[in-house]
């Protein structure tokens, strides 16, 4: 075959990796479908592929020019000041090691990589060199530093690197069970540490979930820039040849199309990696898929397929066992976990996966800076500019400002339907000192009234008349000495829906007391197991309540019947309260928590 230029060896390069990859089946089939494509192509790739067929059974691959060493032979070298103590990892480019620092002036581990015997022309060189020029412009907080370069007595190179003692990102957040906002919170750290290259005009080139570790305090480490690009070559001559030579150092799962495709890499590039990356943390999946993918299948599906919505991702197959524990990685269930990534999270990483680099995100940043916004609730760039969708955010940014403006607008809508529908009188009836106004569902007309006595050692009930206002007293009610009965305080009371009892119990307690309105004992029921109490609403028959309990891991909401038997309903380890509300027809039970977030729920399946 004739001298190829560079730029038919830039184009010709991926594809015959590719094809050298595959089985002798896959192979056929893949050419044959190439050169009915592009014939140009698909000849040139025959001839390479029989040059390099003729060369394997002469042998001529199986000669070796030189004896590399064993991995373990570096252990226990001096190279500078450190020691290499056991190899940690090894790459394309070299073997990296742990080190310990040596001449007795401070103590520190460190990571030290060591350029592989095999690349010690020309070209390793360069390479490796360009590594140590990358990371002495970089300085990040989320970058692992470069401290110290060197050439060992036998010439080989080798850079002293900061030692990051973490796991890889994706194991990190499946062992800790983070949900969805803390992965995009993690996950943001090393975006802003590839903005950091990109500032620099350094495309990392190479983002994948073993590149970015995350030590056991939470801290986001972005390793290897073995393989990253320099944007401008900063006045050097000779740069094409090595960016070249590197034109395949990729890792396919997390290339983007136009790596596999040979052509020019730019920031898009890392920002497609990144959108790979973020799919991985949300779903637990590769985008192309869980099953087994070989190149050919995969090098297919990443230039032809458009990547699935998370949201789907999570959601199918139902019931299957896999989906679950997944789900549960994120601390949450699948149905939830669809939820939660419908909608914008859906819609930044289809921007970012675009097979066409104009139309992703235009930088790291910008990707960045939508992930920021949806931890806001604020509206991202990447979705339509609506008012609906506006709307929607302003409502979930403001959501506990809107619903005391709504429980306003409730109260004085009831208000206006109580004058409305009852008849009026001349002068405004006298409620003063009255703090809770509590009707039944069920009993006709029964109204009461609820008010501290002048003393504050006891809580006075009165039937309340709509025609003549605050009436008969009913009960009193004693309270403890220093206790306040005004509503919201010390104490939480309720008339039940049939109108026999007032239910009253003294928060952060353990007893709630039964005060018969119409005459007959009073009844103190004890909450086995539960000791502070904080309020209830009645059960529509009357014959138990939703008893609201605060605790030291976090809100419970109980049945409890009569007799003080509780049923543990719904449970959840977070700082905040829940209450539960039953509808009307007592089929359904509203609870409700402090984090604003509602769910309904059918009574009977409890």
């Amino acid at each position: 075959m004739s001298k190829l230029s560079p730029d038919q060896w830039q184009v010709l390069s991926p594809q015959l990796d590719l094809a050298l990859e595959m089985t002798g089946g896959e192979r056929a089939a893949w050419l044959s479908s190439l050169q009915a494509k592009n014939p140009n192509l698909g000849y040139q790739i025959e001839i390479l592929l029989r040059e390099h067929r003729e060369l394997s059974e002469k042998g001529f691959l199986e000669t070796t020019a030189l004896e590399l060493p064993a991995g373990s032979g570096l252990e226990g070298q001096t190279l500078g000041v450190y020691t290499l103590v056991s190899q940690i990892g090894h790459g394309g480019m070299g073997t990296v090691w742990l080190a310990e620092r040596n001449d007795g002036r401070f103590e520190r581990r460190v990571a030290v990589k060591v350029l592989n015997f095999a690349l010690l022309g020309k070209v390793g060189e360069e390479r490796f060199k360009r590594e140590g020029h990358i990371l002495g412009r970089l300085r990040h907080s989320h970058i692992a530093e470069l401290i110290d370069a060197g050439v060992s007595l036998s010439g080989q190179p080798y850079l002293v690197l900061e030692y990051i003692e973490g796991d890889h990102i994706d194991r990190y957040c499946d062992q800790n069970s983070l949900g969805v906002r803390a992965r995009v919170r993690l996950f943001l750290d090393a975006l802003h540490a590839v903005a950091q290259a990109h500032a620099h005009l350094i495309v990392h080139r190479d983002l994948k979930p073993s590149n970015i570790l995350v030590r056991s305090d939470g801290q986001v480490k972005l390793l290897d820039f073995g393989i990253a690009k320099l944007l401008v070559g900063d006045g050097r001559a000779g740069e094409s040849p090595l960016t070249l030579e590197g034109a395949r150092a990729m890792t396919p799962e997390f290339a983007a199309p136009e790596q596999l495709k040979g052509e020019p890499v730019t920031t898009a590039t890392d920002v497609y990696a990144s959108g790979v990356l973020l799919f991985l943390l949300l779903t637990g999946q590769h985008p192309a898929g869980t099953g087994p993918r070989f190149p050919a299948g995969l090098v297919k599906a990443l230039l032809e397929k458009d990547a699935p919505c998370p949201s789907d991702v999570v959601a199918t197959p139902v019931g299957d066992p896999a989906r679950i524990t997944n789900a549960a990685r994120r601390a949450t269930t699948p149905d939830k976990l669809s939820r939660v990534l419908r909608g914008d999270l859906d819609t930044i990483v289809a921007k970012a996966l675009k097979k066409n680099p104009q139309e992703r995100y235009s930088s790291v940043k910008n990707l960045a800076d939508d992930l920021l916004r949806y931890l806001r609730d604020e509206p991202i760039s990447a979705r339509p500019d609506t008012i609906a969708y506006r709307t929607e955010k302003f409502l979930r940014r403001h959501t506990r400002a809107i619903a005391a403006g709504l429980l306003v607008v409730a109260a004085l809508l009831g208000t206006s339907l109580f004058a409305w529908f009852f008849p009026r009188r001349a002068e405004p009836l006298n409620t003063e000192g009255y703090v809770l106004f509590s009707c039944t569902y069920k009993a006709a007309n029964l109204c009461v009234f609820g008010r501290p006595s002048a003393d504050k050692s006891e809580l006075v009930v009165a039937a309340f008349d709509p025609l003549t206002g605050p009436g008969k007293e009913l009960v009193r009610i004693p309270l403890e000495a220093g206790s306040s009965a005004d509503i919201g305080f010390d104490y939480w009371w309720q008339v039940s829906p049939d109108g026999s009892l007032i239910g009253i119990v003294k928060r952060h307690g353990p007893e709630i007391r039964l005060v018969p309105l119409h005459g007959g004992q009073t009844r103190t029921i004890t909450v086995k197991g539960y000791s502070d109490l904080f309020d209830f609403n009645w059960a529509m028959d009357s014959r138990g309540m939703f008893v609201s309990t605060v605790g030291p891991d976090g809100p419970s909401l109980l049945r409890v019947d009569l007799n003080g038997t509780a049923q543990l309903l719904w449970h959840q380890s977070q700082p905040n309260y829940a209450w539960g509300y039953p509808s009307p027809d007592g089929r359904h039970l509203a609870i409700m928590r402090s984090s604003t977030d509602a769910n309904v729920w059918v009574i009977n399946n409890f």
